[in-house]
């Protein structure tokens, strides 16, 4: 076992591998974390590797010394549309017996194990009707989905105006192989379905966010 492989697991091959498949490029920049490309018809799948430090929203859970990585899409977002849909912890269990519930998708099992929240009810209704988005949500306990705008002062991306994410924010389980192509598979289910609804125009990634 290489020293890389005892302190940080095989985070590093496992994306070199999925970037190499899907005909991507894996990127290392000297005192950044790690990324991927690749495309998806007309987009660019990303994955990215950050430490949250210790007042991040992501940095402060569970999260292996407070790394986590963000894959996701970035797209042109015109209505402003956004979501976020995590596991419901025992507050937000409270308030939904107590009727403050967030948005509920229709399926008991998911709108018990999950909040849900967005500007655009229906649509992040209709995204959630997938079968294949479901499956990935409910394959960790350590992920969840949201279309957003990354933030600067977290060390991550900036996106040009208009530009937004769909995206998953992982901070466990990010050498598990299989349940990474599950999360691509979403990601590429989601943005065929926000594309198809109106809700995301497609981004040329290369001419705005050059490596």
């Amino acid at each position: 076992m290489s020293l890389y492989t005892f302190f940080f697991g095989q985070r590093r091959p496992v994306w070199q591998r999925i970037a190499q498949e899907r005909g991507g490029t894996f990127h290392s920049p000297f005192l950044k974390g790690d990324r991927i490309e690749f495309p998806y018809r007309d987009w660019t799948v990303i994955f990215e590797y950050f430490h949250g430090g210790f007042n991040s929203q992501v940095g402060s859970r569970q999260g292996r010394r407070g790394y986590y990585s963000i894959l996701g899409i970035p797209f042109f977002n015109p209505s402003g549309f956004d979501c976020d849909v995590r596991r419901a912890n025992f507050l937000h269990k409270i308030g939904n017996a107590i009727g403050l519930a967030d948005i509920r998708v229709g399926d008991p099992y998911f709108d018990e194990t999950f909040q849900v929240r967005s500007n655009q009810p229906e649509q992040v209704r209709g995204l959630l009707a997938s079968p294949v988005v479901k499956q990935a949500l409910t394959s960790s306990d350590f992920l969840n989905l949201r279309v957003f705008r990354p933030s600067a002062w977290r060390g991550e991306r900036s996106l040009p105006p208009g530009v937004s994410m769909l995206a998953c924010e992982l901070w466990r389980e990010q050498d598990n192989y299989f349940l990474l192509l599950e999360i691509v598979a979403m990601l590429e289910a989601g943005i065929d379905w926000l594309y198809a609804n109106g809700v995301a125009n497609d981004f040329p990634y290369d001419r705005f966010l050059p490596r």
